[in-house]
């Protein structure tokens, strides 16, 4: 908790082991962006966009994820 770079490291790690595993890359977008990283958050947020294009838009983390990429494209 409040250790965004240590977190941003361990997503790493899971997501070499399982690409593109959703949490995991959530995880990560946010890790990135708390560390104010917005091209690693960017990054890993579009991917996720990707993985979710055809997902809910009303659930909280789609909407999450779908706003970052709109403001940051």
């Amino acid at each position: 908790i409040h250790k965004p770079a240590q977190a941003a490291e361990q997503f790493s790690a899971t997501l070499k082991r399982t690409p593109k595993r959703a949490v995991a890359l959530l995880g990560l977008a946010r890790a990135r962006a708390m560390q104010k990283d917005t091209g690693g958050a960017t990054e890993a947020y579009k991917e996720l966009a990707e993985i979710w294009a055809n997902a809910d838009a009303t659930v909280p983390a789609v909407v999450e994820v779908r706003s970052w990429v709109t403001a940051h494209p």
